[in-house]
């Protein structure tokens, strides 16, 4: 999927896949990195962070003017416990959308509950 912004003018931007990215960003040793390349890594970083503000809504934006949406799992927490990916192919698998997990020390005692606040309102004691 590709898409761009400021189309036909001097700061004209691609967003490309990762992979597709690297492909592009030569050694530079003959200096052949372009600002073109640039602006497009810089680009596509902007539109697919791991998290951003939107526009008046809780979601995960592509910028992408055709399609808004990012249709993946999103998983919040740490990557592994105890040296073992969580997110396993069954939960990867699953019909679940948003995953939270915690971020406690693996040695934490406390380790199997997660805590998850939403804030709302002025006054923000816990």
């Amino acid at each position: 999927m590709t898409f761009s912004i400021n189309i036909g003018t001097d700061t004209q931007a691609n967003y490309k896949e990762f992979n597709d990215i690297l492909n592009e960003l030569f050694d530079n040793d003959s200096k052949y990195i372009s600002p073109q390349f640039i602006r497009d890594a810089a680009f596509s970083s902007y539109v697919e962070p791991a998290l951003k503000p939107t526009d008046g809504y809780i979601g995960v934006d592509s910028l992408n003017p055709t399609d808004k949406d990012i249709k993946l799992k999103q998983f919040y927490g740490k990557r592994h416990y105890n040296n073992n990916d969580i997110m396993s192919d069954s939960l990867l698998l699953s019909d679940t959308d948003i995953f939270f997990y915690n971020t406690k020390d693996d040695s934490d005692p406390n380790n199997n509950s997660t805590k998850l606040s939403f804030l709302s309102g002025i006054t923000f004691n816990m």
